[in-house]
């Protein structure tokens, strides 16, 4: 049995956290930040869009979609999806989800532009682009389609003489290619310029969430396992959480690191461990039971 062990920092979650400023994507206008939380805003050069209102650009077609047109923020129900497992301290994973909600099929394609006000409608941060950008993604009637928002809440330094963290109010959120954007109440501390992936297929990170618990089932059950036995607990959860990276999925942030700290626990001697080995066994524990949240386990 190991004995208990102290936490150590973060394990893994790779954070974009530069302060460049995130253009958003495609949009030639200036997008208004006049609307009232949970309100729609809409402003665009040369066209007058109310305050309050919800009223859509019009797009360029040619986009290798035949008839299908790309959405405009008309036809998209934009939403807050429930927040991932947490992968780090301090750090929240949630999806921005577009929803169809016209009454004919449309895409969506690259990132939606995500911007961070505070209680008087000022810009605080603007998010940067993380990942690739991924196919064009096909939206039916009713069809969703979402984006991984990443933030930080605190500054995990002791005794930092940092000032609090500003919260953030709400979101302004404008889909790709388009030139107007709408709000949504976020309500938050955000420490630095929050990441946003590209648009992925569904409503959220529902595979990613599931093959997190399941592979954090294998880590559990590997406690109570006998220690030669350990070993292939540790390798199925690392091998969940690879598959889930390879796969592209949505809400990923973190299982990289963590799948490369349960193979490197893995590879450790059961037993006769040299003091350099037993430490690092010490510091990957502390490491993974943070990403799992499971404090305290393996003691």
């Amino acid at each position: 049995m190991f004995e208990r062990f102290g936490l150590r920092g973060a394990a893994g979650m790779a954070m974009v956290s530069a302060g460049a400023v995130l253009a958003l994507a495609g949009c030639n206008a200036t997008t208004s930040q006049n609307g009232s939380a949970g309100g729609t805003t809409t402003s665009a050069a040369g066209q007058g869009g109310a305050a309050g209102g919800t009223t859509a650009s019009p797009v360029a077609q040619g986009n290798g979609q035949g008839s299908t047109p790309e959405c405009t923020l008309g036809a998209l129900a934009v939403s807050l999806g429930d927040a991932l497992p947490p992968g780090a301290p301090g750090v929240s994973q949630r999806p921005i989800i577009f929803k169809n909600t016209g009454s004919a099929a449309c895409f969506v394609v690259g990132w939606p532009g995500v911007a961070a006000l505070d209680a008087g409608g000022a810009q605080i941060f603007q998010a940067t682009r993380v990942n690739a950008k991924g196919p064009q993604v096909t939206l039916q009637s009713g069809d969703s389609a979402s984006a991984m928002l990443a933030t930080i809440a605190f500054h995990a330094v002791p005794g930092s003489s940092q000032p609090p963290c500003p919260t953030v109010q709400n979101l302004l959120v404008t889909p790709p290619d388009e030139t107007h954007s709408t709000r949504i109440a976020f309500g938050a501390p955000v420490c630095d310029p929050p990441t946003v992936t590209s648009l992925a297929p569904g409503g959220g990170a529902a595979q990613a969430a599931s093959q997190f618990a399941a592979a954090r089932q294998q880590w559990t059950s590997g406690a109570t396992a006998v220690s030669t036995e350990q070993g292939a607990y540790w390798a199925q959860a690392a091998s969940l959480l690879t598959s889930a990276v390879n796969a592209g999925e949505p809400g990923t942030a973190g299982f990289a690191q963590a799948a490369q700290e349960l193979t490197q626990l893995a590879a450790l001697p059961d037993a006769g461990l040299t003091s350099a080995q037993r430490t690092q066994e010490i510091n990957l524990v502390a490491a993974l039971n943070t990403f799992f949240s499971t404090p305290g386990l393996y003691s």
